[in-house]
């Protein structure tokens, strides 16, 4: 088992009901073992056309197959939601970035960069996975640094409300 954090997205039609979907079909996945739910974001979008903002939050899940394998799952399921990619960060219904893996390991093949190439410049990350991640640095990197770099040029907006009550505990618990 390894554990990967991921990054979602939504900024089309009902974003938080795209997110319970989204969160219930990972945890749906084979060979997958979710574990830890950030709270909601409300994030400007970052060098993108104009559009909504975003709904994020960043989970973390136990993979018990090869990165690459997930990977393709996860581009499975946001075929499935109708993700069309017409423009470069364009809308999207939704968006599932593998952001890295708690053993460090670095993986580059044509398809997937881990760790993700802009994880320690985009707000709509950081502030999410410092609500998950227990470790103050990552790859040598201070997180809140980061953030606090991210946050001058980045327009983000953390959710009052519990978004997932009891589809977040069914999503935690769910056994592999």
């Amino acid at each position: 088992m390894n554990e990967l954090y991921l990054s979602l997205g939504t900024n089309i039609g009902n974003t938080v009901a795209n997110m319970h979907r989204a969160l219930l079909s990972l945890s749906q996945l084979p060979k997958t073992g979710p574990l830890t739910v950030s709270s909601g974001w409300i994030t400007a979008p970052v060098d993108a056309p104009p559009q909504n903002d975003f709904l994020n939050l960043c989970c973390s899940v136990e993979i018990d197959c090869p990165p690459e394998i997930f990977h393709r799952y996860t581009k499975q399921l946001e075929a499935e939601f109708g993700r069309i990619k017409t423009e470069h960060n364009g809308p999207r219904i939704i968006d599932i970035d593998l952001l890295f893996l708690s053993s460090g390991e670095t993986i580059r093949t044509e398809t997937l960069l881990i760790p993700h190439p802009r994880l320690f410049e985009r707000a709509f990350v950081l502030a999410p996975l410092l609500e998950i991640y227990k470790n103050e640095t990552l790859f040598g990197s201070r997180l809140d640094d980061c953030l606090k770099t991210a946050l001058k040029t980045q327009r983000i907006e953390k959710l009052n409300r519990p978004l997932f009550g009891c589809l977040l505990n069914q999503f935690v618990n769910h056994a592999l």
